[in-house]
């Protein structure tokens, strides 16, 4: 039987046993996609693509019946109707639990039923569409499930090397060149040098030891790819080469765009979004463009990031996109992707698989387990994972070390925390339950910035919370926006410290971002970007509170980080864990207490001696005093 791409998306990561296995992907994505089945290629009138073509039902299941080729639901609707929700075929191995909240897309001749079937050629569903899973992780997911639920409980594992360098300003000075029609290659390596001088690239070379030389060196074959890109489709307007039909670049209308689907529970940044002519008509389209600092990938997870974003598109722009750009700097290549049912419907289980594992994660606490998908297994790609260590550690603690009997995983697994003695390990486990059971009582109590579950009443809330509002200022480095609304409104009363917030220009097309509430007062507001942005002029935005994250206290990832084996979070480990005593040095330099001595003229006695003392601790000093006694304002 020839294997369909959505089932292949699925079934990736269980195949992927041994190094030799890679030659599974040698394939093109054009060519997995002739080897499917015929039928899938019929045209439907069911289509995620087209808004008019299907309808959503909201339902909370209260029972899952395992038949022997399908799933049972047995669901009830916001008005109480009892709804039976067969999930057959393909959708017959998703994961389910009672409680859970699942929206159906169906064909709107099924509408006044109140039994449905979902199956290969008809139908889809999502799983607590409230959970909102970025994109990234969705693609991401395709090679490795395991890593993308992770990375999402457990941030700011993946180092700024080299390569994670040379792809962010990669991608900067691309934008910057396309947007300007930049192809000169000397106007294009200042930008680059701009760039690198920005204080965030600066304190990374040095923390990361990353020499900018070559940096500079593996930044010249994306130098040159964009002045090709630039030349070719901008200044000569060539069209996309093996593109039907012909297709060339009209425009360029956003730049790292962000947008969110809260039908489809996905939200991503889009690196480009550009307007196309395509075909004898020229006919205008939106499309996203991708880009990507290496050569093409076999696995599929480029092409899949590309069918989200097409998703995207359509549920937010309210057209049909069934085709996004992949360009490729390695070799300067652009590739079209074509959207089809079989690999949304694919992707999508894989979002509903990733949902699944983040929610399960505060089911039952006090259990010492907490599910995860199975790891790849693969030797030779497991050691280069920025997750190994966690990974390791989940599968360690969640008594599962063995693992079908690869002798080889299980070793790599024993020597990744051959470091770590049992007490240290117990630590890890004791604090991760305690975080399971703080993050189900935010969430049992529906504290904002929670984990937002299945809520009608929140759904109408979340509508509420949206307002016209217009800036007022900006912070000097352009990450921090003070917003007021155009009407008379409270803002007390819609938003909070904290609160996720998605921003939509009025007026004309302007991109969409997120942003973090950080103060609220009842006429203005003050939200925080995770990057700088740079506005042309003034404008006003929509303002609409969105439900986008899970209860993931980023003081587990502290935790995790601890368990590293490198000197510094060995020492950590003997002063926290260990209750090993704080070292001193027995002596201060000369030039070091000659510096001192004009600061500490006007301190006592007791007060000299913390000051002197604190600059003796190698590891650390504790300080105690009566308020007055000047411990705040003799910090150094």
């Amino acid at each position: 039987l020839l294997l369909c791409w959505s089932l292949l998306l699925y079934f990736v990561p269980f195949t992927m046993q041994n190094p030799q296995d890679l030659e599974l992907f040698d394939d093109s994505f054009e060519e997995m996609i002739s080897k499917m089945d015929d039928n899938w290629n019929l045209e439907m009138d069911f289509n995620l693509l087209q808004e008019s073509s299907f309808f959503t039902s909201d339902l909370l299941v209260e029972e899952v019946e395992q038949k022997q080729n399908s799933i049972l639901l047995r669901c009830v609707d916001s008005a109480g109707i009892t709804k039976r929700l067969w999930l057959e075929e393909f959708w017959s191995h998703g994961l389910f639990k009672e409680g859970d909240c699942v929206r159906a897309f169906l064909p709107n001749n099924l509408a006044e039923m109140h039994e449905f079937h979902i199956s290969n050629s008809s139908g889809a569903v999502v799983v607590n569409p409230g959970t909102i899973v970025a994109v990234n992780k969705i693609s991401g997911a395709v090679f490795c499930r395991r890593k993308s639920v992770l990375t999402e409980m457990l941030k700011s594992f993946d180092r700024p090397i080299l390569r994670t360098q040379v792809g962010i300003i990669a991608h900067q000075m691309f934008q910057d060149a396309v947007k300007e029609s930049i192809s000169d290659l000397g106007m294009l390596r200042n930008i680059i040098l701009k760039i690198m001088n920005k204080v965030d690239f600066l304190q990374n070379q040095y923390y990361y030891d990353i020499d900018p030389a070559v940096v500079l060196a593996e930044l010249e074959v994306p130098v040159k790819s964009t002045a090709k890109f630039v030349q070719n489709f901008l200044s000569n307007r060539s069209p996309f080469p093996g593109v039907m039909p012909s297709t060339v670049l009209d425009r360029v209308l956003a730049v790292e765009e962000e947008m969110i689907s809260e039908k489809f529970g996905i939200r991503g940044s889009i690196d480009m979004t550009v307007a196309v002519k395509a075909g004898p008509e020229q006919k205008s389209t939106l499309m996203p463009l991708e880009l990507k600092t290496g050569k093409q990938s076999f696995v599929g997870d480029h092409a899949a990031q590309v069918m989200l974003y097409c998703l995207l598109f359509s549920n937010n722009n309210h057209e049909t996109c069934e085709r996004g750009l992949l360009y490729y700097f390695g070799g300067s290549e652009l590739q079209a992707v074509d959207t089809k049912m079989n690999e949304l419907h694919g992707l999508l289980r894989l979002r509903n698989e990733i949902a699944y594992y983040l929610y399960r994660f505060f089911d039952d606490p006090d259990t010492c387990d907490f599910m995860l998908p199975d790891p790849i297994c693969n030797v030779k790609i497991c050691r280069q994972c920025p997750q190994l260590l966690n990974c390791c550690l989940t599968q360690k603690n969640s008594c599962q070390m063995t693992l079908d009997g690869d002798s080889r995983w299980d070793a790599m697994a024993e020597a990744e925390l051959c470091h770590l003695n049992e007490e240290e390990l117990q630590y890890v486990k004791r604090w991760t339950r305690w975080y399971r059971m703080e993050g189900a009582e935010q969430r049992l109590r529906g504290k904002k910035n929670s984990y937002i579950d299945y809520d009608e009443e929140e759904d109408h809330n979340a509508d509420e919370c949206s307002v016209a509002m217009r800036v007022q200022q900006f912070s000097e480095d352009l990450r921090i926006m003070t917003l007021a609304p155009l009407s008379n409104v409270n803002l007390n009363r819609m938003f909070s410290h904290f609160d996720q917030v998605l921003l939509n220009g009025i007026g004309e097309r302007t991109s969409s971002l997120f942003a973090t509430v950080i103060t609220v007062e009842l006429q203005q507001i003050s939200v925080q970007f995770s990057r700088s942005y740079r506005f042309m002029h003034s404008c006003d935005f929509l303002v609409k509170r969105v439900n986008t994250k899970f209860y993931f206290d980023t003081a587990m990832s502290s935790v995790y980080k601890l368990m590293m084996n490198d000197t510094i979070a060995n020492r950590k480990r003997q002063l926290i864990i260990n209750l090993d005593e704080p070292r001193f040095r027995t002596n201060l330099p000369f030039n070091v207490v000659q510096k001192m001595k004009p600061f500490c003229k006007s301190l006592n006695a007791e007060q000299k001696s913390a000051i002197v003392k604190a600059m003796m601790a190698e590891d650390y000093l504790l300080i105690k005093g009566f308020p007055g006694s000047g411990i705040e304002n003799h910090q150094l």
